[in-house]
């Protein structure tokens, strides 16, 4: 399963999949906000001075997909999400870069907000959270 659906034009990109596809056509989604994104949610104006703008989750496919014809299935499933780090050092660095958090300002907000999340595990840390996925998927018109 690959959750990297980036799409300019969905209504394009979901006929593209379905001509490439064979019997079926399987779309795995984001159906709220994963953990990262929320991360995301959390800080982006602290650090940048602006919101941070989420992607369309998977009501958007499906409505896209409905609107075309297609009546697709969907099943909402788990997602759990976990960094593991072999030190709070190596943590901090992923994330800078990540959060593009390059001014001391910056690193600090990010460092004050992952601290409230770490969890030590024997020799390293871990930030988790969980969120919920979709798995959409039809069987294509000329075998039904």
């Amino acid at each position: 399963m690959m959750l990297s659906l980036t799409m300019h034009d969905i209504r394009a990109s979901l006929k593209k999949m379905d001509a490439a596809s064979g019997k079926y056509v399987y779309l795995f989604w984001f159906v709220d906000s994963p953990f990262w994104e929320k991360m995301y949610d959390d800080l982006w104006v602290q650090l940048h001075g602006s919101p941070y703008h989420t992607g369309p989750k998977a009501d958007c496919l499906y409505n896209v997909l409905y609107q075309m014809g297609v009546y697709a299935n969907v099943e909402v499933l788990p997602l759990d999400k976990e960094y593991r780090f072999g030190s709070e050092k190596e943590m901090t660095a992923f994330f800078r870069r990540r959060f593009h958090a390059t001014s001391q300002k910056q690193k600090a907000v990010l460092d004050n907000y992952l601290a409230s999340l770490i969890v030590d595990y024997g020799d390293g840390v871990v930030i988790s959270g969980d969120s919920k996925f979709a798995k959409i998927w039809w069987k294509k018109e000329e075998y039904i």
